[in-house]
């Protein structure tokens, strides 16, 4: 065996997880497909980010109808969450629960919002989650504060949310995942830049899942980071039920568990792509893997 646990993909599910796993004395590997984000000038750069689209896949998608799109999807070492405008907030209680659709019905989910609830405490501890409780009408039930204070308004954007709250609406903070210190401004990581919301943060001041998840991970002697290793197919046990054999463009991997964390259409893709599409109960019906996936093209 290669590790005790093997996760597949270092962002928002396999970065925080490897963080969770660390402190068990587990032997864990992280294979991520992509590298370290170049920390650059061009991170903050307009043009760089989103016309030339700098930090992107060149690779080339086709949508339902066959016709190919280039995806807004880079592959790094934390995911997407290098990507992300911060905001952090928590699936409301109608999330889990069957709902009607314009389109259809959800089924609902197989676990509840008390499930996680616990679990959304250490990911906002762990992702400097500045925020207000009790301000949200759709808030769900949580048990105490936000680890960090809301941050404070743009002067335009006060103004606005007492517009609001006169005329009777319930306008609140964001809950937003940046390690900031607006009582020490001069030293904080954060310096309130313009450029957050789909931008790399030069200054590793946003919560991402490389800042929060992988690197305190790295701390531990027990978990390893391959970068550049992309995981090609999963190979099954008989009945499907576990994962024997991780297969990469440079070799092969075991481990006892396998985490795949590669994000919600590439894990989707990859157990297409793995022998007999029977990795999970869901990929045993292969035509509906990923179907309800969406990936917007650039506009």
């Amino acid at each position: 065996m290669d590790a005790d646990i093997l996760i597949i993909g270092s962002g928002a599910g396999g970065g925080t997880l490897a963080r969770r796993l660390a402190p068990s004395g587990l032997s864990i590997l992280i294979l991520e497909r992509g590298d370290y984000l170049p920390r650059e000038q061009p991170n903050w750069e307009a043009e760089a980010v989103f016309r030339e689209h700098r930090y992107h896949t060149q690779e080339c998608w086709q949508d339902s109808r066959g016709r190919t799109f280039r995806p807004i999807t880079g592959y790094h070492v934390g995911g997407n969450t290098k990507f992300y405008g911060a905001a952090i907030l928590r699936r409301r209680l109608a999330d889990f629960e069957p709902r009607e659709h314009c389109d259809g019905k959800t089924p609902g989910w197989p676990i509840t919002y008390q499930d996680l609830a616990p679990g959304y405490d250490i990911a906002e501890r762990w992702y400097f989650a500045h925020g207000q409780a009790g301000l949200d009408p759709t808030e769900p039930p949580r048990d105490g504060a936000f680890p960090y204070p809301p941050l404070a308004h743009e002067p335009y954007v006060a103004r606005l949310v007492e517009r609001l709250q006169h005329v009777g609406l319930h306008p609140f903070p964001l809950p937003i995942a940046l390690n900031r210190d607006a009582t020490d401004p001069h030293t904080s990581p954060c310096i309130r830049c313009a450029t957050c919301d789909g931008f790399p943060c030069l200054v590793h001041a946003k919560g991402d899942a490389e800042v929060c998840g992988i690197e305190p991970a790295l701390k531990h002697p027990n978990v390893r980071l391959v970068r550049n290793e992309c995981v090609k197919r999963l190979a099954t046990s008989a009945d499907g039920r576990q994962i024997e054999t991780v297969h990469t463009e440079n070799g092969a991997y075991r481990a006892r568990i396998v985490v795949l964390a590669a994000g919600a259409v590439q894990s989707a893709a990859l157990l297409l792509a793995s022998a007999c599409a029977r990795a999970t109960h869901r990929a045993r019906q292969p035509e509906r893997s990923g179907r309800t996936q969406l990936s917007l093209p650039p506009q």
